[in-house]
């Protein structure tokens, strides 16, 4: 219990992290061993496998697994979502939800098939920010919209549960990325590492996220479009120098 929990923890004392969102609906499991490849050469900490549904979520994070030895964290939208070849899961309630399966329901049914297979669980309090039109995550979920106060506050509630991490996401697909004001509030206040997801496009959007304060950046859509993009995304925060 605790490996990959620990071992990120232990990275990020020294250095901000990457991690590299494949969703197994946009990837065939030949196309998702490539791409691990290319983003364990660039240099990503971590895989995270999951999406807003539960397509082809065993054979691509089994491919995953065959062509890398990075962690695989997955990323659930369901207990649907989950695979006996992955390293570990976030165990995560979307906070916002004002659905009780995204809050706990699914957590339950996740839970023995997590025990039978040995999997880690890490526990995560995950908020979706909306920054425009509603992405999938919104729809599916029925996202609360809060106010910056409301975040740093559902923040802080994750923190006080005892999960280890919180997430802030934009959602997967969104044009704009979370308010760098949001993620400066919310980072002020908690004491658990934050990550950051949704419209992060590039390595200055990247750079300006970890100067707000994120301590994780996670990147999907634009890894999957262009290996580019993702190297040089990689690169910005694997080079990024934390300010003392």
């Amino acid at each position: 219990m605790g490996k990959i929990k620990n071992q990120l923890y232990e990275k990020l004392k020294h250095e901000k992290l990457h991690f590299s969102l494949f969703d197994p609906e946009n990837l065939t499991p030949e196309q998702a061993s490539d791409l691990a490849k290319k983003v364990t050469e660039f240099g990503t900490d971590a895989i995270m496998v999951g999406g807003s549904t539960a397509t082809n979520v065993d054979l691509v994070t089994k491919a995953i697994r065959e062509a890398t030895k990075l962690p695989i964290i997955l990323f659930p939208n369901s207990a649907n979502g989950l695979s006996k070849y992955a390293d570990a899961v976030f165990f995560m309630s979307l906070l916002n939800s004002n659905k009780r399966d995204y809050l706990i329901g699914e957590q339950v049914k996740g839970a023995p098939i997590i025990f039978e297979h040995n999997i880690e669980p890490i526990p995560m309090g995950y908020i979706v920010i909306n920054t425009g039109e509603p992405t999938a995550v919104e729809k599916i979920a029925q996202i609360q919209r809060l106010t910056k106060e409301e975040v740093v506050n559902y923040a802080l509630s994750a923190e006080y549960f005892g999960m280890n991490f919180v997430y802030l996401e934009a959602g997967s697909g969104a044009m704009r990325s979370v308010p760098d004001d949001i993620i400066s509030a919310v980072k002020q206040k908690i004491n658990i590492p934050l990550i950051v997801g949704g419209g992060i496009n590039g390595p200055v959007t990247a750079i300006k996220k970890l100067d707000a304060g994120a301590d994780i950046i996670d990147t999907g859509t634009v890894i999957e479009r262009s290996y580019g993009k993702a190297a040089e995304i990689i690169d910005a925060v694997k080079k990024y120098k934390i300010k003392k």
